[in-house]
């Protein structure tokens, strides 16, 4: 999905700078989009590898269905994103961040006159709000257009992926 202006990324972002589109939790993020794909062309697969392939690549099709039946969850999230979500808290608890950013006038935390704000620290975890920071900074920055276009084929969880917390 190409978007091109900050009204169509108030759903792919959330206030907190960290990317809906890329989560797996999210209803119409790339996973979601990606895992239902997938499983249309998988459609078959199974039954065909089990009456049709070499001995040899038989073995392998009970590994392709599981891997199937893996999709299928993923095509299922549950997140509405934290904007449309009757329980915002659900990503991280005990986060305020949409109401405040509401109270605000802004969408993200890094449009307000007031980020860097103290009061996140009590809500995130030092990597999350090292995450937190950084991505509103670049709002600030470059713009919510920019920082959606440099992020948006990133994984959700890339800054997480090498630390051991």
């Amino acid at each position: 999905m190409e978007n091109n202006s900050k009204d169509q990324l108030l759903d792919h972002v959330a206030p907190c700078s960290l990317l809906c589109y890329s989560c797996p939790g999210f209803t119409r993020g790339i996973i979601c989009e990606l895992s239902s794909k997938l499983h249309t062309y998988f459609e078959g697969f199974y039954e065909f590898t089990k009456k049709n392939a070499l001995e040899e690549y038989k073995s392998r099709a009970d590994s392709f269905k599981e891997f199937d039946e893996y999709l299928l969850l993923f095509t299922r999230p549950g997140c509405n994103g934290c904007r449309h979500n009757p329980n915002p808290e659900s990503c991280i608890p005990g986060c305020f961040i949409l109401e405040c950013t509401q109270e605000q006038g802004v969408d993200y935390c890094g449009e307000c006159s007031l980020f860097p704000c103290d009061k996140v620290r009590d809500i995130f975890n030092p990597d999350v709000y090292k995450r937190w920071l950084e991505g509103n900074r670049r709002i600030k920055e470059v713009g919510i257009i920019r920082y959606y276009k440099e992020e948006k084929d990133k994984s959700h969880y890339v800054d997480f992926a090498s630390n051991d917390s």
